[in-house]
């Protein structure tokens, strides 16, 4: 049988299948079970083979028909990885991560630096850090994995000064005292 060879396109495929009966005028139709479209190999069976005259009328079984079945093959495509984009930063209180837009051909999933776990859940952080943060396309059925690259979190730390106001008095002999309360 013959072996077709598709790339995956989002579309349905069916192999074509060709016959002559060396009699002129005759018309051959050839039936093949199913189309496919996800990746995969898969034996096509040619369903039914009708032959008919010049007249229109069926002269099937006048012939001996063997069968020869086909394989079609659709294979798999690289995943579309997503357009990536780090946070830089001071520290504000609020979370911050990269910036993740798009992407095709399966899961989006996030690694934090080189030896962590792949996680579907996208990593945040909102103390003082910097963070690479790896991310990859987990293919579906019809595609490879694909290594996104990184980006990193930076936050740094708020700058804050604090400065004791001046005080005085008279000795005592009791200590001197200040506001112990500052607002940021």
């Amino acid at each position: 049988g013959t072996t077709l060879t598709w790339v995956y396109d989002q579309n349905s495929h069916i192999p074509t299948a060709t016959a002559a009966s060396g009699i002129t005028g005759e018309t051959i139709s050839l039936s093949i079970v199913e189309a496919k479209t996800n990746a995969g190999t898969t034996t096509k069976k040619l369903q039914s083979v009708i032959i008919k005259d010049n007249s229109g009328t069926e002269v099937t079984n006048n012939y001996n028909i063997t069968k020869v079945n086909g394989s079609l093959i659709i294979s798999k495509v690289p995943a579309t990885c997503p357009t990536l984009s780090p946070y830089e930063g001071i520290y504000d209180g609020e979370s911050h991560s990269i910036t993740v837009t798009s992407g095709d051909g399966g899961t989006i999933q996030y690694r934090k630096g080189l030896d962590g776990s792949w996680r579907s859940t996208k990593y945040s952080f909102t103390s003082a850090t910097t963070t690479t943060i790896y991310v990859k396309m987990k293919p579906d059925i019809n595609h490879t994995e694909v290594n996104c690259g990184n980006k990193s979190v930076k936050i740094a730390k708020r700058v804050i000064t604090i400065t004791a106001t001046n005080q005085s008095k008279s000795y005592d002999g009791t200590a001197l005292t200040a506001n112990k309360t500052c607002e940021i």
